[in-house]
């Protein structure tokens, strides 16, 4: 129970940060809506280009090499110099911050209820199970609305971008979906603990 009680702590301590940032950043973002007052009020962004540029390198060994390679070029966050586009921000951030302060509340009273359990059927509740599909739910939205904000910027918003002299595209960084990994396990576990409480269920209306 040390390490329940341990997570429950790490979870409240991260619940209570998340609220600190969405108050703070939620006035930063709205402040910046009007002035220009700081550089980190940005569109998150996870797009990745390709560009064939020259490149030379050398390896343990002697061996070397000389010639073109296909780099891979990322951009990490959008600078919005525009109304619009610092509403978009806010709205982004506004998302985002939300669904994670969701998801402590739910996990701060997912293993409260952990440790409150005198033993381990008492794990396998109707309240517990809510409470994994509802993070499993909230992580799949986060997830599907970050990539289709990554479409949105890579394929409709972001124009005419150079590099060393070169037009490049950008395009959503799919690797970002292996948190659909996680989102699986989740809907697993939520669906082991419903199985589970359906046979406790029926253990105690035999006997």
């Amino acid at each position: 129970m040390r390490s329940i009680n341990f997570l429950s702590f790490i979870f409240f301590f991260s619940y209570l940060m998340s609220l600190v940032v969405l108050v703070i950043g939620g006035i930063g973002y709205i402040i910046s809506l009007f002035y220009d007052i700081a550089p980190i009020f940005q569109i998150p962004f996870s797009g990745i280009a390709h560009l064939k540029t020259n490149a030379a390198y050398s390896l343990m060994g002697g061996e070397s090499f000389i010639g073109e390679v296909d780099a891979n070029i990322t951009i990490n966050e959008l600078v919005p110099n525009t109304f619009s586009y610092r509403l978009f921000a806010l709205i982004d951030f506004s998302i985002l911050i939300t669904v994670m302060v969701v998801s402590f509340r739910y996990l701060i009273n997912l293993f409260g209820n952990f440790g409150e359990a005198k033993e381990w059927a008492d794990f396998f509740t109707r309240e517990n199970y809510g409470f994994i599909k509802k993070l499993a739910v909230l992580l799949l939205i986060g997830t599907i609305y970050m990539f289709l904000r990554d479409i949105i910027l890579s394929w409709v918003l972001l124009q005419d971008t150079m590099l060393l002299g070169e037009s490049i595209q950008f395009h959503p960084d799919v690797s970002n979906l292996s948190a659909f990994i996680t989102v699986f396990v989740l809907f697993g576990a939520a669906r082991v603990f419903k199985a589970a409480i359906e046979m406790k269920e029926e253990s105690e209306f035999t006997i």
